[in-house]
């Protein structure tokens, strides 16, 4: 039995206190120690309420859910599950280039006479770390990746084209987006007049890449702090 229920055993079988046994009865608490106790439960309750809106979840695009064939639509999934909207021109692919392995049949790949394929975010958008695999073939220019934010914050990585026009070895990029507040878009695209690319396992990362603090950190802090001190005040008047 809880202290306070040995005190409200007492206190109603004694009838000490009508006041006391009044709200023993009505199951009131009757410190001021229970008080503090539930300010502190409804402070850890709301951080982690805000924890679960600031929050993304990490994710995957493998294009392997739908049809694989040259030109087939992408999941329609992506959008309602990851709110990830793909350009028209982007298709699934798997023969061009050829799949990177026998485990992966499907890649995202462009409509040939169109050079950007983009991907348009709709969600929270806040993450820490864009990775794929990559192919592409191209004569002149660069193959290029541009992640977009707000107004003047970009991450970007080019890859030189080569003159064969041969499709290159699948290869693996990463992209540090801390710099980055909110992603808006994705582009894939090749600066030269034509270009065809493969990409595939699109991984959209929480993971931290750097030392700054994400806002519901901070938010933490702070009522981690008020916690604390309700507590001590509880202390002081114990």
């Amino acid at each position: 039995m809880s202290r306070h229920g040995r005190l409200c055993f007492a206190t109603v079988h004694h009838t000490l206190i009508p006041r006391r046994v009044q709200q023993c009865r009505q199951g009131t608490p009757h410190t001021e120690q229970d008080h503090n106790m539930t300010a502190v439960l409804r402070l850890v309750a709301a951080a982690a309420a805000l924890v679960s809106l600031t929050a993304n979840a990490a994710f995957v695009l493998t294009f392997e859910e739908g049809p694989l064939y040259d030109g087939a639509d992408v999941p329609s999934s992506y959008q309602t599950d990851f709110g990830v909207v793909i350009s028209p021109n982007g298709k699934v692919y798997n023969t061009k280039p050829y799949p990177i392995d026998g485990n992966s049949k499907g890649h995202l790949g462009n409509v040939e006479a169109d050079q950007v394929v983009t991907l348009d975010l709709t969600g929270p958008s806040i993450y820490n770390e864009l990775s794929f695999n990559f192919s592409y073939s191209c004569t002149n220019g660069q193959f290029k990746v541009a992640v977009f934010g707000q107004p003047s914050e970009t991450a970007t990585k080019e890859w030189e084209c080569t003159k064969s026009g041969d499709f290159t070895p699948w290869a693996f990029a990463d992209l540090d987006l801390n710099s980055i507040s909110k992603i808006s878009s994705v582009a894939f695209e090749f600066t030269s007049n034509s270009g065809v690319l493969g990409v595939d396992n699109l991984n959209f990362d929480t993971r931290p890449t750097g030392n700054v603090p994400e806002p519901a950190s901070y938010a933490l802090v702070a009522l981690a702090l008020g916690a604390a001190g309700v507590a001590s005040r509880s202390r002081r008047r114990a």
